[in-house]
């Protein structure tokens, strides 16, 4: 998650989408302020961060082509917190409007579903 830091805060984290391929949310493993997590159920818990996110599939378009538009069934549509435009940004990293047409924002680098 992070370089391995004796800073207070090395980072504010939540609104995240998690996942490891075939894994199951136990199988991942989280390191913070230099010590290793085990297991999705205890990383938000001992490290106080993540409280809204998420252990899913995103359902990539197509991860093996890295099209990482989302399907329209994907759990990241409207999981994101809208934080304003100076922390979100604009537009997202396909040049789509940031937040959605609804206010949803999705969580990732592309805010709109794959055609």
């Amino acid at each position: 998650m992070t370089p391995r830091s004796v800073q207070p805060t090395p980072a504010t984290l939540n609104n995240n989408t998690y996942y490891c391929g075939p894994g199951q949310p136990s199988d991942a493993r989280f390191v913070w302020k230099t010590r290793t997590i085990t297991g999705f159920s205890q990383w938000s818990p001992t490290s106080g961060q993540d409280g809204l996110s998420l252990f899913v599939n995103p359902q990539f378009a197509s991860a093996s082509t890295q099209n990482f538009d989302v399907l329209s069934t994907s759990p990241a549509i409207g999981a994101g917190a809208d934080l304003g435009s100076a922390i979100l940004g604009v537009v997202d990293l396909a040049g789509n409007p940031r937040i959605g047409a609804n206010g949803q924002v999705t969580v990732g680098a592309h805010q709109n579903p794959a055609p």
